[in-house]
């Protein structure tokens, strides 16, 4: 073998070596493509949940506003409710008072008219005995 032989040899060599790296290259980029195929079909279908994800907030967060007004609605109507609580609560307290004053007042009157009743009744049965002392001869007379 000569000096061109040898070069002849390192050549093929060199070749073989090459496209053995380039056969490992080459398999090691079917590879990459095939992860890359699986990451796009797993952020495709990310993508996909995250618009529904989305979707759902905008959703929730319309029924939220509208649970808010209804919250507020409820507010409202509770404390003017409380209002005519208080309102009716005043009116009964006023209607107990004037009761109890109307029955302090009744009471030493009405006493009062019993007291004149008997005496009437003390009256007219002075007045029936006297009518009867003319008519008919009272205990004096016998």
């Amino acid at each position: 073998m000569g000096p061109a032989d040898e070069s002849g040899d390192a050549l093929r060599r060199r070749a073989e070596r090459m496209e053995l790296r380039l056969r490992v290259l080459r398999n090691e980029l079917v590879d990459v493509c095939a992860q890359q195929s699986v990451v796009d079909g797993r952020i495709s279908a990310s993508e996909a949940v995250e618009a529904h994800l989305a979707a759902q907030e905008g959703e929730v967060a319309a029924r939220l506003a509208a649970v808010a007004a209804e919250l507020e609605l409820v507010r409202g109507a509770c404390a003017e409710q409380a209002a005519r609580t208080a309102e009716a609560r005043a009116e009964a307290a006023r209607i107990a008072e004037a009761r109890t004053m109307l029955t302090a007042t009744i009471e030493p009157l009405e006493g009062e008219v019993a007291k004149l009743e008997m005496l009437l009744e003390g009256v007219a049965e002075q007045q029936a005995q006297a009518a009867w002392g003319i008519l008919a001869p009272g205990p004096q007379h016998r």
